[in-house]
């Protein structure tokens, strides 16, 4: 420690041990710790605000109040207290030593206490960064959570709804439901090429789901300019993801106008989903096309006229247009449902590797084609039959009419070549009858001008029932004698009327029916008749009254009608003629016409002596 003394005072110090320096060694920039003089010499220090200590010499004199306040000493010693001086600056050293170590102690805990502060702040600026870093890892663990918790319920929802036939409508729904977390979108869409090129569009804007087909070119890149000019209309931003696992080109988009739409966000959501988006789409898209040609297969195969199906190798049928798909699970045969046969029709077209005509029943006349093909490893045919009956029976009736116009034509020639010569002969012969006023006639020769007379008038009535005969036009109902429908449908049938005996039993009753088609009608059963007959035989035609109605019998000798034949007695072309003698087509047409005269035609299966049909009309 530095000590300063008054000059006067440095005996004072003398072998004290003490180190000190007195005034005249003392230089201007140094500062002692203790001072040790009188009230001139302490009064006058220039740096005595700055000394610690400064110890006041008394010399036995009181010293005032104002040298007190003055110096400010911190201890009065007298001058010859030597000792006293001694102890007390060993008192002070003591104390500043302590004072000093306690500075230093408190520095050392000052900066003690600033290393802590730092270390604190440094604790808690870590602590803080662990907390936030703690947060973030919790954070981005919960997130990551919920998105594998959305991944997952996304696949179980896409994998539960993949079935249904709103698929697509259902995942558009969910998928707008998880994107308005991050933004709002104006609307999602869907599209794909179809197979004829064009673009299906499907759009939903959280309202209306829309779908439209566009001529659009997706297969490079599909973008907001793109989609503008396909829909004639300005578009927001479009995110667009390809679908990659789609058979076509096809693309998932999202329309957006919000300027804080998570598109980060959005684009890993897509990221995540769009392999299974892909795959699901291009199955639903698949099973779509196939259900519709499905659809228009079966459209195409109901609308056959014909009977048309699909049979195996064993007859067994697979598909068919005249059969419920209920039946088609009991195992049916194809013989066994359109034959009514338990084994394959002869002339099948399978057996015969391509087409044929034959009868698939008595009265059904077809033409089979088969086509083979395979699938899965198993032989099946596709068989079309065109029924020919009705084919048949058009072009019997159109050789029928044929026939008539020819007979009506030939009628109307025969009817003026006849009849002019006819016409002469009758009026020569009636004028020769009636010019006999001289009786220049014998006997015999009137009677042979009588049969000349009386044969132009058969010969003029053979023709005009000639004529009557061939007309096609469809008369009218009208009140008609059978007798005289009768009796002109003799003449025509004279020549094979002739072996045989007719036994006629009618009365005069009129009869609403069409004359034409009556005589028709009785010229096909006289006919039928005289050919059942090989051998002269007997026909008879007689009446039968009833309440409302009149029945004519005719009956013929002949050998009658099979059971077999009398079933199918009515169809076209059912016949025990041998070929080239007949059609098929007499009862049936007869039957026909008599239908539209609002009677009937019976066969009367009881009567064992030949054959009987009976002709029933309304009483008028």
């Amino acid at each position: 420690m530095k000590i300063l003394v008054q000059n006067k005072f440095t005996n004072l110090l003398e072998s004290s041990g003490f180190t000190f320096f007195d005034e005249s060694t003392l230089r201007s920039d140094e500062i002692p710790e203790i001072a040790i003089g009188d009230v001139q010499f302490l009064g006058k220090l220039d740096c005595k605000n700055q000394v610690l200590s400064r110890i006041l010499i008394g010399n036995n004199k009181i010293v005032s109040a104002g040298d007190l306040s003055s110096v400010q000493p911190s201890h009065i010693i007298a001058q010859q207290a030597k000792t006293e001086l001694t102890s007390y600056l060993q008192m002070i050293l003591s104390q500043m030593t302590e004072q000093k170590n306690t500075q230093a102690l408190s520095k050392e805990i000052q900066k003690k206490r600033k290393e802590l502060e730092v270390l604190n702040e440094k604790l808690i600026s870590e602590s803080e960064a662990q907390y936030v870093s703690l947060q973030k890892s919790t954070d981005e663990e919960m997130q990551k959570n919920l998105n594998e918790k959305s991944l997952l319920y996304f696949l179980d929802f896409i994998s539960s709804e993949s079935l249904n036939d709103d698929f697509v409508s259902q995942i558009l729904k969910l998928i707008w439901k998880e994107l308005k977390k991050m933004g709002y979108a104006y609307q999602i869409g869907f599209c794909f090429e179809n197979l004829n090129k064009s673009v299906a569009i499907i759009t939903y804007n959280g309202i209306i789901e829309k779908n439209d087909v566009l001529k659009l070119d997706i297969s490079r890149h599909f973008n907001s300019g793109l989609l503008a000019t396909a829909l004639g209309r300005p578009v927001g931003k479009i995110l667009s993801w390809k679908l990659t696992e789609f058979s076509r080109a096809g693309y998932f988009f999202v329309e957006t106008i919000d300027q804080q739409f998570a598109a980060q966000a959005v684009e890993l959501y897509f990221k995540e989903r769009m392999f299974t988006l892909s795959l699901y789409f291009d199955r639903w898209q698949i099973e779509k096309e196939y259900q519709a040609l499905i659809e228009r297969w079966d459209q195409t195969f109901q609308s056959f006229s014909g009977y048309t199906h699909v049979i195996d190798e064993n007859y067994m049928i697979h598909q068919a247009n005249y059969l419920d798909k209920t039946k088609l699970e009991t195992g049916l045969r194809c013989h066994e449902v359109l034959a009514q046969s338990s084994s394959p029709c002869e002339l099948c077209p399978i057996k015969l590797n391509g087409q044929s005509d034959f009868y698939l029943t008595q009265n059904t006349k077809v033409r089979a084609s088969s086509s083979e093909f395979w699938h899965e490893d198993k032989k099946f045919y596709f068989l079309f039959y065109e029924d020919m009956t009705n084919l048949d029976l058009l072009k019997s009736k159109m050789i029928q009419s044929e026939k008539m116009a020819t007979l009506g034509r030939l009628g109307n020639h025969l009817s003026h070549e006849l009849n002019n010569p006819l016409t002469g002969l009758k009026l020569y012969t009636q004028l020769l009858l009636s010019s006999d006023g001289d009786g220049l006639l014998t006997p015999s020769l009137k009677s042979d001008f009588n049969e000349i007379l009386k044969a132009t008038e058969r010969c003029e009535k053979i023709i005009k029932n000639l004529l009557q005969f061939s007309q096609q036009e469809e008369g009218v109902l009208a009140p008609v004698s059978f007798n005289e429908v009768l009796e002109s449908t003799l003449t025509l049938l004279k020549t094979a009327l002739r072996p045989h005996r007719m036994f006629i039993d009618l009365k005069k009753d009129m009869i609403a029916a069409d004359p034409t088609a009556l005589q028709q009608v009785l010229f096909n059963i006289l006919k039928n008749a005289c050919q059942a007959m090989d051998k002269p035989g007997s026909i008879k035609i007689f009446q039968v009254d009833q309440a409302d109605t009149v029945t004519f019998c005719i009956q013929d000798s002949g050998s009658g009608l099979s059971t077999a034949i009398q079933k199918n007695i009515f169809s076209p072309f059912t016949t025990t003629k041998k070929v080239g003698e007949g059609t098929g087509l007499g009862l049936y047409l007869s039957k026909k016409l008599m239908t539209r005269m609002n009677a009937d035609l019976l066969i009367n299966y009881d009567y064992k002596n030949g054959f009987e049909v009976d002709l029933v009309f309304k009483k008028i």
